[in-house]
């Protein structure tokens, strides 16, 4: 099945699911700013949804040995994703997208209505996601029971994945975990706040520094653990977090959900589960958000 995104409906996992309960379903989505999403699914299972310009952290890790099978290489993906992308389509379906093909006249379905029930969180979690939430008890207690009181606590994993990773540290910092710790969101997290909004910016402000730095000894700025460009960059989405999580205007709901996407914007380890943890987290607040 070739699926063409009708106003973004064919780019929902869930709905490939549906509609590929038993067969198989493709789909690459892309924007003007390079957010890639290319995503497999057979037999009604999420099989691979990868990005071509980070193929190692694609989830779930079953995606692995389904993207080392097929035959378009790293270096393909990296010089031509989007041509890497249409062979992996032809691959999998058989069928050559050539002038021939593009002459004839094809069957076109469109995915409306969308599905009559929403989907539960067990639709939406993957099997990394479930390990995670097998071996880790606090993950496991929120994905149990995913309700609006688990909230502080989703707040303060995501927080403490921010900071872990990216090696923040400093009497603001701690400061700022104590108030996270106990769910404070009154006016000392308001005083907390701006002190670390005023943090985030001194890092933004030492970034294209560190930038123009790397490029001029030669060095690709790419965003990581291993330069001072990448880290100032994830330091700053780490702040980023503990910001959304003191911010005492916005909905909890909302903190929680901002907290987490920001924490997931730190290249989070995938060996120690610290990666699953916040895609678990980032499935629970979505559903919390939208019920």
């Amino acid at each position: 099945m070739l699926v063409e995104p009708f106003t973004v409906r064919g780019s929902s996992p869930t709905i490939l699911r549906a509609v590929a309960a038993d067969i198989e379903a493709y789909s690459i989505l892309w924007t003007t700013n390079l957010d890639i999403a290319i995503t497999y699914v057979a037999k009604g299972q999420l099989v691979a949804t990868l990005d071509a310009f980070d193929l190692d952290s694609m989830p779930p890790r079953s995606g692995r040995a389904w993207l080392a099978a097929l035959p378009v290489t790293a270096e393909q993906w990296s010089d031509n994703w989007m041509a890497a992308a249409l062979a992996v389509g032809e691959e999998l379906s058989g069928v050559r997208l050539d002038r021939a093909w593009l002459g004839q006249s094809h069957q076109s379905v469109r995915l409306y209505p969308l599905p009559p029930r929403e989907p539960s969180l067990e639709d939406l979690l993957d099997a990394d996601m479930r390990a995670i939430a097998a071996q880790d008890p606090r993950i496991g207690a929120i994905t149990a029971e995913p309700t609006h009181d688990k909230l502080p606590e989703i707040i303060r994993i995501a927080a403490e994945l921010a900071v872990t990773t990216t090696g923040l540290d400093g009497p603001l910092i701690d400061e700022a975990m104590r108030l996270i710790d106990t769910g404070d969101r009154g006016e000392a997290a308001r005083e907390v706040s701006d002190r670390l909004h005023a943090l985030r910016d001194e890092y933004r402000a030492q970034i294209p520094i560190a930038q123009r730095a790397t490029t001029d000894r030669g060095e690709v700025d790419i965003v990581g653990h291993d330069s001072e460009y990448g880290r100032l960059v994830l330091k700053t989405n780490a702040v980023e977090a503990l910001c959304y999580a003191l911010n005492p205007t916005i909905e909890l709901v909302d903190a929680a959900r901002r907290t987490v996407l920001a924490a997931g914007m730190t290249q989070l380890s995938q060996e120690n589960g610290d990666s699953d943890r916040e895609r678990t987290l980032s499935v629970i607040t979505y559903c919390l958000q939208t019920r």
